[in-house]
């Protein structure tokens, strides 16, 4: 089961009652794909959903369960399905997104076990009727197609279908596989499939296609766009875009500062693009200048307004190309969607944690017996009041071999969390003191490597509302008295403005592993797996 990094919690005690669910009680079926499914408008999960692998019926034939639980972990619906495989399909994987009532099942035939992509199948499950369509393909003028045998390769159209914020989208295809021919499906067939993608177009939760949006007009390979659709928290009639630039023409005019990548802002009902803006380049804030070099967040709470949180570099650097090592902070800016206009902007340099900790300009940090420390940002909130609320955890780069003080690798140190003003001063600091922990993997891991491996302990955060906020770690420590490492919950508050923290010590079976799934407010989700047998139970905290 797939380790998701958001908890939902509400209140702490020491005294836990559970729910438990045996999964391999909820089908004989392989577990192939599992996922919370999210209600947005009460902000709280809607239930949990699983895809099974039954049996092969026959060569290319195989049969599927699928099992809906509620956030009560209640069994909803269950049902069956069967896939074919196409003529050059070799393997199927089956995946699945939630959008309003809805899930689709996205089906992947593929050539080979990493290869291309060959064909792409899809389904529709209604939640309210337990009713799940047959399988369709979108033809390449995006009508779905239910065909009553297996389509072969000729006549397939694979698109690039991702979640947004509030539906789906599609690349325009690109070309379908019986213009490209077999010698290009592999993974390097389609390197500069980008270079001619058209359009991108929108759908609802229905896989109904709304309308599109065209670029890419004169496009080859060493100029050419991307667009794409943002799948971020929306409380606006606002769907935002983001547009690259790609190719080597493209790349030395981003690199000189000449161009720079945007976001485009359109009505999610009509597709008008609204507007674009860049909010890079050389800025400046408060009499100081510096390069505002890329994104890390979007924050677009209204019609009207939307903030961006970037990273910035020293005016000094000599291109407008990303260098962690060359960070210096932090700039926020708000812009008027209406006409792109930025109304104010504000940096807030790492410096400004000098009084609390041993930290250049750069973000190394230099303390005894650890030098050359930095710290990862894992999160950003934005409060009503424009005040951010920072969660980041230090960690230190491990250099070495396997002859000579162990392979490369990773050390992961304190959580530091602060909170600056809407004028980004700094209001407040707290350090989480979490104990350490190497990881020695062969791999010379900076923040977002060690990230990508799921070494850190933070685990996700819940946003109680009325910007009141919960963060949370999950690690082994050893209980103050004494004895092996026990799996403990951090719970770390911040309420009414203020930093408060506390831990909660997790109940295990003896050589098991424990990891943290999503669970409705008031509860945790844990999962806690014993060779290949896996349990999930809902814990509430009183």
């Amino acid at each position: 089961m797939k380790k998701t990094l958001l908890l939902l919690l509400l209140l702490f005690s020491s005294a836990i009652y559970s729910q438990v669910v045996e999964l391999q009680k909820l089908s004989t079926g392989e577990l192939i794909e599992s996922q919370p499914l999210f209600n947005k408008e009460e902000d709280d999960i809607y239930g949990y959903f699983f895809i099974f692998k039954k049996d092969k019926i026959a060569k290319k034939e195989f049969l599927y369960e699928y099992v809906l639980l509620d956030k009560n972990l209640n069994k909803v619906l269950s049902g069956d399905f069967t896939e074919k495989l196409g003529a050059y399909g070799k393997l199927i994987d089956v995946s699945c997104i939630y959008r309003d009532g809805y899930i689709s099942f996205k089906i992947d035939e593929r050539f080979v076990s990493i290869g291309a992509i060959v064909r792409t199948k899809y389904r529709l499950l209604d939640i309210r009727e337990n009713s799940l369509s047959d399988s369709f393909v979108l033809t390449e003028s995006l009508e779905k197609d239910y065909p009553e045998e297996s389509k072969s390769l000729k006549k397939s159209t694979v698109f690039a279908f991702r979640p947004n914020s509030f539906g789906y989208h599609l690349n325009t295809p690109l070309e379908n596989n019986e213009d490209s021919g077999l010698h290009n499906i592999n993974q390097m067939g389609y390197a500069t499939a980008a270079s001619r993608a058209k359009g991108i177009q929108f759908f609802n939760a229905q896989l109904n296609p709304l309308w599109s949006y065209s670029y890419n007009a004169s496009g080859e390979k060493k100029q050419y766009e991307s667009v794409s659709f943002l799948n971020n928290t929306n409380h606006s009639d606002v769907l935002i875009g983001r547009r690259y630039f790609h190719g080597s023409k493209n790349e030395d005019l981003l690199k000189k500062g000449q161009l720079f990548d945007s976001f485009l802002f359109f009505d999610k009902e009509t597709g008008k693009l609204i507007s674009e803006i860049a909010p890079y380049g050389l800025k400046k804030a408060a009499g100081i200048q510096a390069k505002d070099i890329s994104t890390i967040d979007v924050y677009l709470n209204s019609n009207e307004k939307v903030s961006f949180l970037d990273r910035i570099m020293s005016e000094d650097t000599k291109n407008f190309l990303l260098d962690e090592k060359k960070i210096i902070g932090f700039s926020k800016s708000e812009y008027e969607i209406a006409t792109g206009k930025e109304l104010n902007r504000n940096f807030f340099k790492w410096t400004q944690l000098a009084p609390h900790l041993p930290i250049n300009e750069n973000g190394y940090i230099n303390e005894k017996g650890e030098p050359n420390s930095y710290l990862f940002l894992h999160d950003a909130l934005l409060k009503s009041n424009g005040n951010l609320v920072f969660v980041t955890e230090q960690y230190k780069t491990l250099s070495g071999n396997a002859f000579m003080n162990g392979m490369e690798g990773v050390k992961i140190f304190d959580m530091i969390l602060f909170e600056v003003d809407k004028n980004m001063n700094l209001v407040q600091y707290k350090r989480i003191d979490k104990g350490t922990k190497s990881v020695r993997n062969g791999v010379r891991m900076q923040g977002t490597t060690a990230n990508y491996f799921g070494i850190f302990d933070y685990s996700g955060y819940q946003d109680l509302g009325d910007d009141n906020f919960l963060f949370f770690y999950f690690n082994k420590q050893k209980p103050e008295s004494g004895g092996k490492k026990q799996w403990v919950l951090g719970i770390v508050s911040n309420i009414d403005g203020s930093f408060t923290e506390q831990k909660i010590n997790l109940k295990s079976k003896d050589g098991s592993e424990l990891t943290i799934q999503p669970a409705k407010k008031g509860y945790i989700m844990i999962v806690e797996t014993i060779g290949k047998t896996s349990e999930i139970r809902l814990e509430k905290i009183n």
